[in-house]
């Protein structure tokens, strides 16, 4: 990555909070929201998931309340994503027509959550300018994000293009199909010891600039990115993790300064923990003692591709506290083997 990215505005919906502050202090406070739901297990038994009420959701456009759906969770991923790009592009950006790059989750055989017109419908139910000509989606679930930030730069830097990008990721496990694959998987958590995670849900993306578009608008970022990496599977498929944060470690980057907080991508399965765990012992010269970890699926669940666009959203907030004075690791890894991660310094 040959030039930093600016984080211009963040947007966060989540189970913890519906918006980034409130989402970011009940994560330093520990606060966790999983009860159950009205999807049933092989047992008959509810599921337990961090999730939303419907209260909360913002209601579907008039608009689209008679459009063909491609499954029963795409109006509900609308909904989520509605509270958060309406928080990221509020004020200035309300009116700006940019394009939006979001990380979504992976289609499962035979079975897609998404239609072709997902897009489009969003710019309906938010009211937001969206370059639908230009905007994509990255189905590569919780390493979605990493991909789409590094299709943002070359947006952001070829000229004439963009200005700015809306990068995010919005996801949802409140899915019969979903919870019947997991559970088939071994993965789904319910009672007792188990390798498995308790799904979950949310929504978070922000907005990306150049340096000197902030410059030119008179823009104060919340926080650079300054690397960004994307590792394919490789063999062993617990070193995949290790690569990916290297690349963005050694050489160190920006000031150079040891990563004081890492937001990870652990949610409760033993392969993420192997991963970090090498990840963490190879790369162990570039992490400040003490060093803070959060995983923030113990607190709203694993929210798949939504999860690492929520824990870049809060960093920023963690960096501004003084809580992490140094750099951020930002990591994640999508259930075929592909991991990504980022460093984020805060705003001088």
């Amino acid at each position: 990555m040959t030039e930093a990215l600016a984080v211009v505005r963040v947007g966060v919906c989540s189970p913890i909070g519906l918006d980034t502050r409130q989402t970011a202090a009940s994560i330093r406070a520990g606060i966790t929201r999983k009860r159950e739901t009205w999807v049933l297990d092989g047992e008959l038994e509810p599921v337990v998931m961090g999730h939303l009420a419907n209260a909360y959701l913002p209601p579907i456009a008039q608009a689209l309340r008679k459009c063909v759906r491609a499954s029963p969770l795409e109006p509900r991923l609308l909904r989520l994503a509605t509270r958060a790009i309406h928080e990221a592009l509020s004020r200035e950006f309300a009116n700006v027509e940019l394009p939006a790059f979001l990380a979504v989750p992976r289609p499962l055989p035979g079975y897609a959550f998404l239609s072709e017109q997902f897009l489009p419908m969003l710019a309906v139910q938010t009211e937001r300018r969206l370059a639908l000509t230009s905007s994509r989606l990255f189905p590569d679930g919780r390493a979605g994000m990493f991909t789409a930030i590094t299709a943002a730069r070359d947006q952001l830097l070829i000229p004439g293009h963009a200005e700015f990008v809306l990068v995010g990721g919005v996801d949802s496990h409140l899915d019969h199909e979903r919870i019947a694959a997991l559970e088939r998987d071994g993965r789904l958590r319910t009672r007792g010891p188990q390798d498995a995670f308790t799904p979950g849900e949310a929504a978070a993306c922000f907005v990306l600039a150049t340096a000197a578009t902030c410059q030119r608008r008179g823009l104060t970022p919340l926080a650079w990115i300054t690397a960004v990496s994307l590792a394919a599977p490789c063999e062993p498929r617990r070193t995949t993790l290790a690569t990916a944060c290297s690349r963005v470690l050694d050489p160190p980057r920006g000031e150079g300064q040891l990563v004081n907080l890492v937001m990870a991508g652990l949610n409760g399965e033993s392969r993420s923990a192997n991963a970090w765990g090498v990840a963490f012992v190879r790369n162990r010269e570039h992490f400040a003692e003490p060093l803070r970890i959060e995983h923030p699926a113990e607190y709203v669940g694993d929210c798949g591709a939504a999860l690492a666009p929520l824990m870049l959203g809060v960093a920023p907030r963690f960096m501004q506290a003084g809580i992490a004075p140094g750099p951020t690791l930002v990591w994640a890894c999508s259930d075929p083997g592909h991991c990504g991660a980022l460093l984020l310094y805060a705003n001088r």
